[in-house]
């Protein structure tokens, strides 16, 4: 993946917008959050700094004022999908698609 070609968009508040991180936005949360993004240590998402990530990385923001109006925009089941996009947009590297195919590791005992 070149970062400076690929683009990460996600779709929320009626719309495509784009996800996009700098130093900046590094130092930014590290500052609320009291985590460094460069060591991982910002790696444990939950419902505190997803929205507040995802906020700070959106490159268009109209019709949502902060990362609160973000959060009530965020459904349950979108979770997975903006969590891997944040991983993407955030660290530059593609998060493997879980396969449908692939066999559980837990085997069904015979009938």
């Amino acid at each position: 993946m070149n970062p400076l070609e690929d683009v990460v968009t996600i779709s929320i508040g009626g719309k495509d917008r784009e996800l996009s991180y700098s130093m900046g936005s590094y130092r930014r949360l590290k500052k609320l959050f009291g985590k460094s993004c460069m060591s991982g240590e910002l790696n444990s998402l939950d419902e505190a700094v997803l929205p507040e990530a995802l906020f700070e990385g959106l490159s268009d923001r109209s019709g949502i004022a902060d990362a609160e109006a973000l959060a009530e925009l965020i459904k349950p089941r979108m979770i997975p999908a903006l969590m891997g996009a944040f991983v993407k947009a955030f660290y530059e590297q593609d998060v493997p698609e879980p396969d449908p195919n692939a066999q559980s590791s837990q085997q069904t005992p015979p009938a």
